[in-house]
C-alpha cells in the first residue's frame, strides 16, 4: 500500500472509532470539561499510556484547536475591516517565522532568496561602467528606476507563482532613438507588454516627455507607476525622490543594496503562500475521495442522529466536536489503524485536519440550505484552509511544519479530512448527512472551473484537468 492510500477497510476502523468519539462527546456529563472527557477517552482507548502521557496528548490537542479557533476570528476580524484573507496571511506568517531559526525561516523563503540576490545583481550592474567605476550619468536615476521596476516585478511574479518576468533593455551601444526601456515576457519568452519609462520632476512633466515621442506600442511609465503584466502581476512603484536618493548614494559611493531580505522575503512569499493555499483548498475538494468513502461506509449503517451534535453544528458551539474528530484521529494513529497518519505525527496534523473538516461541513450545510452561494461556500473554504494553515503553523515548532502542512494540504489531509467530515454528518444525522453531499455537489463546481480556469493557458493539463474533473462530478 502506498503511503497516501486511504482503504475503504481503513476508513471504516476510523468510523467506528470517530462514531464512538462524537456519540461519547454527545453523551458528555454536565460540568465535565473537554479536556476531562478527552483524557477518559484516550485512557479507555490506550492502556498503554501513562496518565502523563494521555495529559500530554489531550493538552496538545485542546491548545491547538484553541489556536485554530483564535486564528480563524483573527481572519474574519481582518475581513470585516477590508483586510484580504492574502494580506492577513502575510501578516501571521510573518509573526510564526519570527519565533522560527534563521535555517527554518530560509526553507520557506527560499525561493525569494535568489530573486532578490538576483536583482540585486543586476541594479549593481546597472549603475556600473565596464572598467568598474561608477556612471556619473546625470540620467542615472532613470537607468536605476528602469532596473527597480524590472526587479521588483520580478520579486512578486516568484513570490506569487506568476510565469511573467521583466526584462530591462540594454543596449551593447548608444540607445537608439524611442526604443524601448523595459519589458515584461510570459513563460515562453514571448514579449506581452512595452514600457517607456519617463522620469520627470513630477507626473505631468513625465507625461508631457512621453506624449513628445514616438512611443507608439510602449505603455507609459513614470514616477509612482507601474509595470503591470496580464494576470495582475506588477513592479512596486518607486518614486522620483527614490529613485534621486539612489543615484546620489551610488556616485558618493554609498550604494546600498536597495532590495533586501526584511522588503520582499517573508511577507511577498507568504502572500505567494496564500495563494497556492487557496488552491490547495479547491484541489482538496476535486482531489479528496473522503466524502466518497464516508458515504460507502455508512450506506448501509443505521445511525440515530446524535442532537448534541447537529445542535453544536448549527449553533456554532463545536469546540467539542472537533475535539472528539481530533481524538479519534490520534487514537487511529497510536492503534495503528490508520497508516496514513503514523505513530508520531504532529498534534497540530490531528487539530487542523479536525478543525478544516467539522467547518467545512458547516459551510457544505450554508450552501445546501441557500445561506450561502456555492461561489461563496468555495470562498469560505478558502478561508477555512487559510486560518488552518496559519493556526498550525503558530502551534508547530521546528523543520517539521513543511511536512506538517503537506500531510494536512495534500492527498492525506483531503482524503482523511473528507470522511471525518462525512462521519460528523452522519452522526449528525441524515439530514445533516444529506446536506453535506448536496453542498459537495455545488461548491466542487465552482471549485472545478476555478482549478481549469488555473490551468487554461497549458492546453493538454488543461484537457486532462477538464477530464478528471468531469470523472470527479460523478462520484455522487
Amino acid at each position: 500500500m502506498s503511503e497516501f492510500e486511504f482503504t475503504k477497510d481503513e476508513a471504516a476502523e476510523l468510523g467506528k472509532i470517530t462514531t464512538d468519539f462524537l456519540q461519547s462527546y454527545a453523551a458528555k456529563p454536565e460540568g465535565m470539561t473537554n479536556y476531562e472527557w478527552l483524557s477518559e477517552r484516550f485512557s479507555a482507548y490506550l492502556p498503554d499510556k501513562s496518565p502523563e502521557e494521555i495529559s500530554t496528548i489531550s493538552q496538545e490537542i485542546i491548545s491547538g484547536l484553541e489556536t485554530q479557533e483564535e486564528k480563524k476570528k483573527s481572519l474574519q476580524d481582518s475581513l470585516a475591516q477590508g483586510i484580504s484573507k492574502e494580506s492577513w496571511f502575510a501578516r501571521e506568517t510573518q509573526k510564526a517565522l519570527s519565533g522560527f531559526s534563521a535555517e527554518e525561516s530560509a526553507k520557506y523563503l527560499q525561493n525569494l532568496d535568489e530573486a532578490v540576490n538576483t536583482a540585486n545583481a543586476e541594479l549593481l550592474k546597472t549603475i556600473l561602467k565596464k572598467d568598474g567605476g561608477v556612471s556619473m550619468n546625470k540620467n542615472l536615476d532613470g537607468f536605476i528606476a528602469e532596473e527597480m521596476h524590472s526587479q521588483t516585478f520580478n520579486l512578486n511574479a516568484a513570490a506569487t507563482g506568476s510565469e511573467f518576468r521583466a526584462r530591462t533593455l540594454h543596449p551593447e551601444g548608444r540607445f537608439g532613438k524611442n526604443s524601448v526601456d523595459n519589458v515584461i515576457e510570459d513563460a515562453a519568452g514571448k514579449i506581452t507588454r512595452k514600457y517607456q519609462l519617463k522620469y520627470g520632476q513630477n507626473e505631468e512633466a513625465s507625461r508631457a516627455m512621453y506624449e513628445a515621442g514616438d512611443y507608439r506600442g510602449q505603455r507609459f511609465l513614470g514616477p509612482e507607476g507601474k509595470m503591470q503584466a496580464p494576470d495582475g502581476t506588477s513592479s512596486n512603484k518607486f518614486s522620483k525622490v527614490q529613485a534621486k536618493d539612489l543615484q546620489a548614494k551610488a556616485q558618493k559611493g554609498k550604494w546600498e543594496d536597495p532590495l533586501n531580505w526584511n522588503d520582499f522575503k517573508t511577507k511577498d512569499i507568504a502572500l505567494g503562500i496564500a495563494k497556492e493555499t487557496g488552491k490547495a483548498g479547491a484541489m482538496g475538494l476535486l482531489a479528496g475521495a473522503g466524502f466518497e468513502l464516508a458515504r460507502q461506509v455508512y450506506a448501509d449503517e443505521k445511525i440515530d442522529g446524535e442532537k448534541v451534535i447537529e445542535e453544536g453544528l448549527k449553533g456554532g458551539a463545536d469546540f467539542g466536536i472537533k475535539t472528539a474528530a481530533a481524538g479519534a484521529l490520534k487514537t487511529a494513529s497510536e492503534k495503528g489503524v490508520l497508516n496514513i497518519l503514523p505513530k508520531g505525527t504532529p498534534a497540530g496534523v490531528y487539530t487542523t485536519i479536525a478543525f478544516s473538516a467539522v467547518e467545512g461541513v458547516k459551510v457544505l450545510g450554508d450552501v445546501a440550505s441557500g445561506e450561502l452561494t456555492p461561489f461563496e461556500g468555495y470562498e469560505k473554504i478558502e478561508e477555512v484552509t487559510a486560518s488552518s494553515v496559519v493556526g498550525l503553523t503558530a502551534a508547530s515548532k521546528g523543520a517539521a511544519i513543511g511536512a506538517s502542512v503537506l500531510s494536512c494540504l495534500g492527498p492525506v489531509g483531503s482524503a482523511v479530512g473528507g470522511f471525518i467530515g462525512g462521519t460528523v454528518g452522519y452522526v449528525a444525522g441524515s439530514g445533516v448527512a444529506q446536506a453535506v453531499v448536496k453542498g459537495v455537489q455545488k461548491v466542487r463546481r465552482v471549485a472545478g472551473e476555478v482549478v481549469k480556469k488555473a490551468w487554461e493557458g497549458v492546453k493538454s493539463v488543461g484537457r486532462s484537468i477538464s477530464r478528471a474533473i468531469s470523472n470527479i462530478f460523478s462520484w455522487f
